[in-house]
């Protein structure tokens, strides 16, 4: 409960220093620093929480001016401060709306406005989990980082409610990058039919792209209304709005994994997205259908349609 101008939790201004376990909180300070105050030195944190500290002038929760600091397992959260860094995400514009509702504090700025942004340190997205997922037990049990509009999602599933009882499953069945992607890790439409079949389901399509051909004759429900690859705001509320998305491995599924909607994922083994493991570590709430080496599709889609029709009865 310190109050003081600088560092009122801690303040280190040089040496080695590594804190474990400790709870850093409910500090006010005048200038900078009111959790932690780093002036120099090599400080580690593991498995801290600094939080409800507040500063009026900059570093609610950590200030840095000068030394290095590591953070492993550590919550910093609930911290105010006068002023402060502000956090540019650069990202394709499509997803805007889909990153300023996840953090509100950030500001995002789409990819051609990327190169004449003005940082004093930057780093690409996908090289954060280097710093802070660099173990399986790094990756939390909790689930979900987006959230559609919720209007929408409420729009979709009146619409989706009118198709009748059971579930609504969204279902996307190859990818857009088909130069990118070896065939063998997709499919067909027409090798879903065991899918297709079963009961009380009805499918939605996720999958950008699709050709009116690709529809004809099966019992996909499609809304034209939707862009789905240049809308992803609409795209995330179907997505939402479906109880269930079966994908392979696509963004379709990164979609599904980051708004926490149950996902089903049919991956070639091996695949590095699992880093290894038997389930998918970045999403929690997605299961993996694997396809062996001596498998094909059609054996993989078939388990698919026996789980399905477990979890349609129930």
């Amino acid at each position: 409960d310190a109050r003081g101008s600088f560092g009122g939790g801690v303040i280190v201004a040089g040496g080695a220093v590594a804190f474990n376990g400790c709870d850093i909180h409910s500090n006010t300070v005048a200038s900078s620093g009111a959790g932690v105050a780093i002036n120099g030195g090599a400080v580690t944190f593991d498995g801290c929480d600094v939080h409800s500290n507040a500063a009026a002038s900059n570093g609610g929760g950590v200030y840095i001016g000068a030394g290095t600091i590591v953070f492993t397992s550590c919550g910093i959260h609930s911290n105010a401060a006068g002023e402060g860094a502000n956090i540019l995400v650069g990202c394709d514009p499509r997803l805007q709306g889909l990153v300023q509702r996840a953090f509100p504090t950030v500001e995002t700025i789409g990819r051609p406005d990327i190169a004449n942004a003005q940082a004093d340190v930057s780093i690409p997205v996908a090289s954060l989990p280097k710093l802070f997922r660099t173990a399986l037990s790094d990756f939390p049990e909790t689930a979900g980082y987006f959230t559609a509009d919720p209007d929408q999602v409420a729009a979709i599933k009146k619409r989706l409610d009118q198709l009748g009882s059971g579930l609504k499953v969204g279902i996307a069945w190859r990818s857009g990058l088909r130069r990118v992607r070896s065939q063998a890790a997709l499919t067909e439409i027409a090798q879903w039919q065991k899918v297709l079949s079963v009961p009380n389901v009805h499918f939605v399509n996720l999958q950008y792209g699709v050709q009116p051909e690709e529809l004809e004759g099966r019992s996909i429900t499609h809304f034209d209304d939707i862009d789905l690859f240049n809308d992803l705001d609409g795209a995330a509320a179907l997505t939402q709005a479906c109880d269930l998305v079966i994908n392979m491995g696509t963004s379709v599924g990164d979609m599904a994994g980051a708004l926490d909607v149950p996902c089903w994922s049919l991956l070639l083994k091996p695949e590095w997205i699992t880093l290894g493991a038997e389930r998918h570590p970045f999403y929690p709430n997605t299961d993996v259908f694997w396809r062996m080496p001596d498998e094909e599709w059609p054996a993989v889609l078939a388990r698919v349609a026996e789980r399905l029709a477990l979890i349609s009865k129930a």
